[in-house]
């Protein structure tokens, strides 16, 4: 089985709060749960959202707040609650990664073999976020093509990376992301 679960928000504070709570009472405490707005929230929709849902023990927000808004990611780190705050739309390149990492913006950041720009770019970038002290999710949205190998071989090299690799392709839970 699956240890692990992401929901999408982003739809509404009160339809996502009523959705990751109804999520969390159906599964239990055994599984980690994670929600990702992908940039859609604001700050401030983001905070309002992490108080609302902080009695589900996420595991991590994935990108909370738009992609160039790194003091808004400071933001939700430190009036969210204590999620965890993890970006992607932020992470781009090597030079984005040390902007994040400078600005103390997340606690973990999202690395994709192909949008980093190949297998060894994305390796020095996991390098980078774990010698700063950042956990790191390994993952691509969808597909099950050399990328998705790349990634799984790239996870197995760090202890870095936590369980919960996001490049499962079409096996992704995608039922999570209905209401």
């Amino acid at each position: 089985g699956f240890r692990s679960a992401k929901i999408k928000v982003g739809g509404g504070i009160e339809a996502d709060r009523d959705r990751v709570l109804a999520v969390r009472a159906a599964v239990g405490e055994g599984m980690q749960l994670r929600i990702d707005a992908n940039a859609g929230y604001s700050a401030d929709e983001s905070i309002r959202l992490a108080h609302m849902v902080a009695g589900a023990n996420l595991q991590l927000f994935e990108q909370p707040a738009p992609a160039d808004d790194l003091a808004g990611m400071v933001r939700v780190r430190r009036e969210g609650g204590g999620v965890p705050v993890m970006a992607d739309e932020s992470v781009l390149d090597h030079a984005s990664l040390l902007a994040i990492i400078r600005a103390d913006a997340a606690d973990l950041v999202k690395l994709k073999v192909m949008k980093q720009g190949g297998f060894l770019r994305a390796r020095r970038m996991l390098e980078t976020a774990s010698a700063a002290g950042l956990r790191v999710v390994i993952g691509h949205g969808f597909g099950l093509g050399v990328n998705t190998v790349a990634e799984i071989m790239m996870a197995a090299t760090s202890a870095a990376v936590i369980d919960g690799l996001e490049c499962v392709g079409p096996l992704k839970t995608c039922l999570l992301y209905t209401s």
